[in-house]
């Protein structure tokens, strides 16, 4: 069993959300570490931080 834990930032150091699990396998410690990732990729995704938004005063 194994655990993982990943943080998001921005550009100024904020954090903007924290996510934790637990992974059921671990055979290895970088079987582990690319699941670990593949969760981390996913969430973030599913949580839109990889999308660029621009604001225009007007």
């Amino acid at each position: 069993m194994g655990a993982f834990g990943v943080l998001a930032g921005d550009n100024n150091g904020e954090v903007l959300g924290a996510y934790v699990g637990k992974l059921d396998i671990a055979i290895d410690a970088f079987t582990v570490e690319c699941r670990a990732a593949l969760k981390a990729i996913k969430w973030a995704r599913d949580m839109a931080y990889g999308v660029q938004q621009n604001f225009h005063g007007g």
